[in-house]
């Protein structure tokens, strides 16, 4: 299975706006685009673990509920007809949500919330960066959607930040250039 993501020129630090599928940040004629997916593999998400498992956002798993998927490929477009695989996870599965307290979802906020995250990403001084006069409004933004409730959520309604464990990630280094440029759309699965 393929899932196309943003990709990452900082090491995953924080985002960066190289795409335009991301949920917009306005500010006057500024524009720029956050993905929840760019602080995937950052040093401090990988170093949070939850049951035994690494946390991600992958855009395709917010669509529906997907079942376990034993080895995803992550790849972006980098324009010009070139799509680029970057990494495989193994051992996929989707967060599950639930009206009973135990859901995995707030379990995850908490361990979150106890590892200091949030401040985490409010003094990320390349977020900062990055977002210039955007950052307040991008930072809102990302809070809201640590607040929400939402794993499966349409266009750029609220979602948690995360929305899939896994075991395992591999990198190519280099990224692998491959014929998968018609796989366009962010919110698809593809075999």
């Amino acid at each position: 299975m393929r899932a196309k993501t943003y990709f990452s020129t900082n090491n995953w630090s924080s985002p960066q706006s190289l795409s335009t599928f991301g949920i917009p940040i306005k500010k006057g004629k500024t524009i720029k685009y956050l993905g929840l997916e760019e602080f995937n593999f950052s040093n401090k998400v990988t170093s949070i673990q939850f049951e035994n498992s690494f946390l991600a956002y992958i855009p395709c798993f917010s669509t529906k509920m997907r079942p376990y998927i034993d080895e995803l490929d992550l790849f972006f477009s980098s324009g010009h007809n070139s799509t680029s695989h970057y990494a495989t996870l193994k051992g996929v599965r989707q967060i599950t949500t639930g009206p009973e307290k135990s859901s995995q979802l707030e379990l995850i906020r908490q361990q979150l919330k106890n590892e200091n995250f949030l401040n985490w990403v409010n003094t990320n001084q390349d977020f900062q960066n990055n977002y210039g006069d955007l950052f307040n409004e991008a930072y809102n933004i990302y809070k809201q959607n640590f607040e929400a409730n939402n794993i499966i959520a349409n266009g750029h309604s609220n979602r948690f930040i995360f929305n899939v464990l896994y075991d395992k990630i591999i990198f190519h280094e280099p990224e692998i250039t491959v014929n998968w440029s018609n796989l366009k759309h962010a919110s698809k699965l593809f075999n």
